[in-house]
């Protein structure tokens, strides 16, 4: 059956990005039923990161494909299946730690390297200053 989706994690946000800025770029895939960007209690800014929940995981699942690593403000979304159980995302099961890329290496590049070898959940490429 093809049901509300699960919610899509959106990663790596340019600090301005809003409610209806996701929206905008998720909606032209189907029906939208929620969207969130995540805010600091505090100072009301942005985390970095939100949260798309459309009618339909088809149109989840061709969002996801299409717009994975695309730049939204400058900035490549980190687009992946929410995943809201901290134990699971924190075990390290799955998770691979690559040392000594070089500096031309994005987070897409990544992504696509490590493809061929299965299903790839999310990559990111984290630069020492």
């Amino acid at each position: 059956l093809n049901t509300i989706s699960g919610p899509l994690f959106v990663g790596n946000l340019h600090p301005h990005v809003t409610e209806q800025v996701l929206l905008s770029i998720f909606l032209p895939f189907g029906p939208v039923c929620f969207v969130k960007v995540c805010r600091d209690r505090a100072t009301n800014l942005s985390r970095g990161f939100g949260f798309v929940t459309f009618a339909h995981r088809l149109n989840a699942e061709n969002a996801l494909d299409t717009l994975i690593f695309s730049e939204l403000l400058g900035k490549p979304m980190r687009i992946m299946w929410a995943q809201h159980d901290s134990t699971l995302r924190k075990s390290g099961i799955g998770n691979i730690i690559i040392k000594g890329l070089a500096r031309d290496i994005d987070d897409l590049a990544l992504y696509d390297t490590f493809s061929c070898f299965g299903k790839v959940l999310s990559s990111r490429v984290v630069l020492q200053k």
